[in-house]
């Protein structure tokens, strides 16, 4: 007799996805904190969500550096050297501390503790910027809250690359909004489009010229052969 099992299939959960789902809209407004929630920065999560890029990259830069130092041992020790010392200290700074309650949002990082009252943190949202490294496009998230002290409105941006996506959701899911300014949302999306057109044009053209230009050089090469 076969015996019938439920397979539970898990998905790794990623930025994207918390982006999608649990976001707040940015022209939103917290009307509901239901009970205290953290999340924390931490380098064990950025290694265990990036570690497999981190080894790569690693192994890239330092064969880099051997070819183009090979004479000189010195120099690659001091340029691995300064590139490590860089990265702990990028990470050191992206590590933090956000918690909410009924009452406050507090947030420890760099030795510093501020405190938010409840009443004057208007919202709580991912923002999703695409960017491009060595013509790869992808996507950058921060973590941005919007707060009112005295009479200015101010934000902190908080990078997302040490958090849980776990955490993400359940601290998301503890924050109640109800959206606001829908005009101000379609301008801006519009703005982002006539931004997506241009940039296209651009990439377009530049490959384009590249092409152009590569295919001008061959045929005078053949020309002048």
């Amino acid at each position: 007799m076969k015996k019938s099992k439920n397979q539970k299939t898990s998905k790794k959960i990623k930025l994207g996805d918390v982006y999608s789902k649990c976001n707040h809209n940015k022209y939103s407004e917290i009307t509901e904190v239901t009970e205290e929630v953290q999340l924390k920065s931490t380098m064990q999560n950025f290694f265990k969500s990036y570690g497999i890029i981190i080894i790569v990259m690693s192994l890239i830069c330092l064969a880099l550096f051997i070819y183009a130092f090979r004479n000189n041992p010195v120099s690659i020790l001091y340029c691995v050297g300064i590139v490590i010392a860089l990265f702990i200290f990028s990470l050191y700074n992206s590590t933090y501390k956000l918690s909410i309650t009924t009452k406050e949002v507090s947030l420890f990082s760099n030795m510093q503790k501020e405190k938010i009252p409840i009443e004057n943190v208007i919202n709580i949202y991912l923002s999703r910027n695409k960017m491009r490294f060595m013509g790869f496009p992808f996507y950058s998230y921060l973590l941005n809250i919007i707060y009112v002290q005295g009479d200015n409105q101010m934000i902190y941006s908080l990078p997302t690359v040490m958090l849980s996506p776990k955490q993400m959701i359940k601290f998301f899911d503890n924050i109640k909004t109800v959206k606001i300014k829908d005009e101000e949302e379609e301008q801006e999306r519009k703005e982002k489009d006539k931004k997506t057109v241009l940039k296209t044009i651009f990439y377009v053209t530049f490959i384009v010229l590249l092409v152009v230009s590569i295919i001008y050089a061959i045929v005078n090469g053949k020309v002048g052969q």
